[in-house]
């Protein structure tokens, strides 16, 4: 549905946005008038882009509050993400549908305000037994300032794309790994 919004009152809602951004934040905004990303890019704009650190703890913000998906699901497929307020990570589990595998660790993009989003895969469950190693490291591509209406696209055609790929590619050599004898 399409509304059509006349100078005057764009003006009054770009005012009311700010105003309440102002007040109580930018996720809870979002969530008050069931805004998506791109419509509240067109009423707010912090500036052009945001620069590794800020997407860092705007993007763990989004996760936490469930703007952006935490869980994924295919035929193929489950992806869990699990944010840590403690310490400002992102948790993921992922599960092979077809074997019943399941790989986990961490993946917070931008981690550390860095401009790359690193992989570390913690441990490994193959149904019979759950094993826990120092961990993998992968690195999934993250551009060094990203506006706000490509957030959502990047997460879930960069990010989420790129962590399932890795994962399915990295999955045989953990199998073979801890195969038993």
């Amino acid at each position: 549905m399409k509304f059509i919004i006349t100078e005057n009152q764009n003006s009054k809602l770009k005012d009311m946005i700010k105003n309440s951004i102002d007040k109580v934040g930018v996720i809870d905004t979002i969530k008050r008038y069931k805004l998506n990303l791109k419509t509240l890019n067109k009423f707010y704009s912090e500036g052009d882009e945001f620069d590794c650190n800020l997407a860092n703890r705007f993007i763990f913000k989004l996760i936490s509050s469930g703007i952006l998906k935490n869980t994924i699901t295919t035929e193929k497929f489950g992806l869990w993400f699990d944010p840590y307020w403690h310490d400002g990570t992102v948790g993921f589990e992922y599960k092979d549908n077809e074997s019943g595998d399941v790989v986990g660790g961490y993946a917070t993009p931008y981690w550390d305000g860095e401009c790359n989003t690193p992989v570390d895969i913690t441990f490994y469950n193959n149904t019979d037994d759950e094993y826990e190693f120092d961990g993998d490291h992968f690195d999934i591509p993250s551009p060094e300032g990203i506006k706000l209406f490509e957030i959502e696209e990047w997460y879930e055609k960069v990010y989420v794309k790129n962590l399932v790929k890795l994962l399915d590619d990295f999955l045989p050599e953990l199998r073979e790994r801890f195969k038993k004898d």
